[in-house]
């Protein structure tokens, strides 16, 4: 038996507000590794835009270095969207990379990505 295992952490996302996400991670343990977590944010591209005049509505990767990260307690986190506020419709995928003790990789991910709408700034 090895002295230590994989975890299998689900990571969660849910909109609290109309530009604040609550993130849940058992992993999450100390408010310096909020910096470990990987944000992946996408808007909605509907269909014509930016000169695409057939095909279907898309998913475009953008920046995400505008997101505030806020430490709120062990395994929970909250990300601020306000600087996206005016996107229509936004995606945002979550994940956390670590070193096991053995110095092998272990990367935890969302399931799936959460959709945000009507982001507002108040």
């Amino acid at each position: 038996m090895r002295a230590f295992e994989k975890l299998v952490w689900p990571i969660t996302a849910k909109q609290l507000k109309d530009w604040i996400v609550q993130i849940e991670f058992e992993g999450l343990t100390d408010k310096d590794q909020l910096a470990q977590l990987s944000i992946s944010l996408e808007n909605y591209q509907p269909r014509g835009a930016h000169g695409m005049m057939t095909g279907s509505s898309t998913w475009a990767r953008i920046q995400s270095h505008q997101i505030r990260r806020e430490w709120v307690g062990p395994g929970v986190a909250s990300l601020h969207l306000s600087a996206y506020a005016d996107e229509k419709r936004l995606r945002l995928t979550v994940s956390f990379d670590r070193l096991m003790p053995d110095g092998e990789a272990q990367r935890f991910i969302m399931l799936e990505p959460l959709e945000i709408t009507a982001i507002k700034a108040k």
